[in-house]
């Protein structure tokens, strides 16, 4: 399946979900005068939302152009550190629960997509120390890739150590 078809269906099974589409942000934005370019991140969902009127609802879907630029070192050594990617986006804000964000996940890699279950993995924060500060295993995620059905050794456990957004 080719990148333009995954973004359309990506974005339809959201709209069928009620998140409305926003329009991306761009790279460079004067919103953010002191950055060189926006990465992925926050900053994005941020800067549509502020251009929106009547921004009706907590749920959004984007693809956002990114650019990587606090671990260029890392870019090109393997397919997950590229440079300029495009990143899909689903926030939902307020008092939503993960169990609906994963139960999301799943139908769309699984059903829309067309992805095999046995070729999928899936991760949930194991745990770890930041700044001084012991944050504990997401028990929630955990129980509810088991509840859909996944194998437990299909689902790995990774640390602070493990998460690239984290500044080294």
């Amino acid at each position: 399946m080719e990148c333009h078809a995954i973004r359309h269906r990506f974005i339809t099974y959201y709209q069928q979900h009620d998140f409305r589409l926003l329009p991306p942000a761009p790279l460079l934005h004067p919103s953010v005068p002191m950055s060189f370019v926006m990465s992925a991140g926050l900053g994005q969902i941020e800067t549509s939302l502020a251009n929106v009127k009547n921004r009706g609802g907590n749920k959004f879907v984007l693809v956002q152009d990114c650019f990587r630029h606090f671990d260029r070192e890392a870019v090109g050594n393997d397919a997950t550190h590229l440079s300029l990617f495009e990143m899909p986006a689903a926030f939902m804000f307020g008092n939503n629960k993960k169990e609906i964000a994963i139960n999301h996940l799943w139908q769309l890699a699984t059903e829309i997509l067309g992805i095999e279950v046995e070729h999928l993995w899936v991760s949930y924060f194991a745990g770890g120390k930041l700044e001084g500060q012991q944050l504990p295993k997401d028990k929630t995620t955990y129980q509810t890739w088991r509840e859909i059905g996944v194998a437990d050794s299909r689902l790995v456990g990774l640390g602070i150590k493990d998460n690239y957004w984290v500044a080294r």
